[in-house]
């Protein structure tokens, strides 16, 4: 329509209606520019420019694909990934998809992944997702769709059946083959989560000592001398690794097995208290202790009973070859890889002269302390103990108005560090004392009598009591006697005073009886320990 009129031309005259425009005319928008065109697109453009291609007749835009024909719909991906997301053992297996996004014609907004069967989805800006909460023992696909403003495309994936990580493994045994070194083996798992195990990783407790293999033992190095351990292993596969097995029953890395095995000074020391075996692992040489059981004492005031015999050495043993070691108890040998520790003698009985009983078992341990009367033969040393004392008093029976007890005393038994000392006119006489010469080993394994932490062995036991009155009728003033280190105390009327031997496993002797009880201590039980360094 006109937008003005002449002016001498009326109003009226017109037959076409028109506006009459003052002043500028203001813009409505910007200009609609059209796309450049050519027969090929241009080397440089920036994301968002449009080009129509004369050559394929078609308006293209740029992207971060580079130029793409404008209005269509993302091309679908390509290389599509499965594998079985990090689920542990017992829970719902879970799939990670990946793909590679398509390089060329319009990008993709967004990703839709969907499983087949379930219909699990998820939607994603990036090119990988996982899917849990699956089924186990069930083959899946997953569709991947690639989505913009213009439709989508999709593309199938191959089929995965998802598994998850194993069962930990079972039945794991640990055994030493040096002090710094274990072999461990298992059982495999009995479910490997649907994923073949890849290895297993063997773990020390303490730390220190690990080992990957893929077979069921291995050799764990690493480890500390004088150190007990538990080990525990973990299964692998491609999803991850299982939960760590139970531990193993605990170990100590020594040379052997056998006895209680204490570890002190660069030494291990295997005790034994009671008749055990003990097996080195390896072929090396051991040193030994060995205490005999100690001589009970003598009955009815007679003197205390000999030190068990202590000798000390070394051996060669062969690995996997079991050694008994023999604990004498009152009056019996101990043993160990063919050697001896001689048991003490027996305290003679008041008014008896028993000096086979005195003397040491085949010529041993120490002699057995002398009963009254004064010439009664005190028990001579062996090899490995001292001599008894003489008991003293008058001899014969009943003396005066039957008195069975006048004025006599047993003298102490022979220690395997000392002689047995004399018993006086009423003073019974102390044991002799044991040998400190391996306190070490005592200290080390808390076996032995502890007197302000030196140890003793072998120790006499004291001689026996009279507390019937005396010749003239009054009482003596008796003077009770002690064991030796490592022996039995010295008996009188209360039976407290002598158990037997006073302190276990030292071969300690027994205490001489009292006249009025007639009771004696027995012989205290022997012992071996076994060291070598470590």
């Amino acid at each position: 329509m006109p937008l003005n009129r002449a002016t001498n031309v009326p109003d009226s005259s017109l037959q076409t209606p028109y506006v009459t425009l003052s002043g500028t005319v203001t813009s409505l928008g910007e200009t609609l520019t059209t796309p450049a065109r050519g027969a090929s697109v241009p080397t440089s453009a920036k994301i968002g420019d449009l080009f129509f291609n004369t050559t394929l007749n078609e308006v293209q835009v740029y992207t971060s694909n580079g130029w793409a024909v404008s209005g269509t719909k993302p091309n679908p991906v390509t290389n599509i990934t499965l594998t079985s997301a990090p689920v542990p053992f017992g829970g719902s297996p879970g799939v990670t998809i990946a793909w590679t996004p398509a390089t060329t014609g319009l990008p993709a907004s967004y990703y839709t992944v969907t499983s087949t069967p379930g219909g699990f989805t998820q939607t994603t800006t990036l090119n990988t997702a996982t899917i849990n909460g699956l089924a186990v023992v069930t083959s899946y696909t997953f569709t991947v769709s690639a989505v913009n403003d213009y439709g989508s495309s999709s593309t199938v994936s191959s089929s995965i059946t998802p598994s998850t990580t194993p069962q930990p493994p079972t039945n794991v045994v640990g055994s030493q083959i040096n002090n710094v070194s274990a072999s461990v083996s298992w059982t495999a798992p009995s479910n490997n989560g649907g994923s073949p195990v890849t290895s297993y990783t063997v773990y020390s407790n303490p730390a220190g000592g690990t080992a990957t293999t893929t077979g069921t033992s291995t050799t764990v190095s690493g480890l500390s001398a004088g150190t007990s351990y538990t080990f525990t292993v973990v299964a692998s596969n491609a999803n991850g690794s299982s939960q760590a097995s139970n531990p193993s029953t605990a170990i100590s890395t020594a040379y052997g097995s056998g006895g209680a095995i204490t570890y002190s000074g660069g030494y291990y020391y295997h005790a034994f208290t009671a008749t055990a075996t003990f097996t080195p692992v390896i072929n090396t040489t051991y040193q030994y202790l060995i205490v005999g059981g100690g001589g009970n004492g003598g009955g009815n005031g007679g003197g205390g009973g000999g030190g068990g015999g202590v000798v000390t050495g070394s051996v060669a043993l062969t690995a996997g070859t079991g050694y008994t070691a023999v604990i004498g108890g009152n009056s019996t040998n101990s043993t160990f890889a063919g050697v001896t520790g001689y048991a003490g003698g027996q305290g003679d009985t008041r008014d008896y002269t028993n000096g086979s009983a005195k003397n040491s078992i085949g010529s041993g341990g120490g002699g057995g302390g002398a009963g009254a009367p004064a010439s009664a033969v005190p028990g001579t040393s062996g090899s490995q103990g001292y001599n008894g004392g003489r008991g003293t008093g008058p001899s014969g029976y009943g003396t005066t108005n039957g008195d069975a007890g006048c004025r006599s005393a047993g003298a102490g038994g022979g220690g395997a560090g000392g002689v047995g000392s004399d018993a006086a006119s009423n003073v019974c006489g102390n044991g002799g004392v044991g040998t400190s010469a391996y306190s070490t080993w005592g200290a080390a394994t808390g076996i032995g009598h502890n007197v302000s932490g030196t140890y003793y062995f072998g120790g006499g036991g004291g001689g026996g009591t009279t507390n019937f009155p005396a010749c003239d009728g009054s009482y003596a003033s008796v003077v009770f006697s002690n064991g030796g280190y490592g022996g039995g105390y010295g008996s009188n009327d209360n039976p407290s005073n002598y158990p037997t031997g006073g302190y276990q496993n030292t071969g300690g002797g027994g205490a001489g009886g009292s006249t009025k009880l007639g009771g004696y201590g027995t012989g205290n039980s022997g012992v071996v320990i076994v060291r070598y360094a470590a």
